[in-house]
């Protein structure tokens, strides 16, 4: 498969930034997690983790930076 088709079939955070009450909980992250990647998220409490989850799923959205998935994935939970 060539890398530019595979492209539309993964989640890409790209430079991203949340801040919730003017505290940065993500800054500057990035990350690319293909089909069939198992992923785990770990971090103290308070540290993005819910917020990341919230963005994925259309709840909030991004101060800086893209966020991008195939429209059709859903997050299952």
């Amino acid at each position: 498969m060539e890398r530019t088709a595979r492209a539309v079939f993964m989640i890409t955070l790209s430079d991203i930034q949340l801040l919730r009450g003017g505290k940065p909980l993500l800054d500057g992250a990035s990350a690319t997690i293909h089909p069939g990647d198992k992923v785990g998220l770990v971090g103290k409490n308070g540290c993005g983790k819910s917020s990341l989850f919230a963005l994925l799923r259309h709840e909030v959205t991004l101060d800086a930076g893209n966020c991008n998935y195939p429209s059709g994935w859903q997050l299952a939970g």
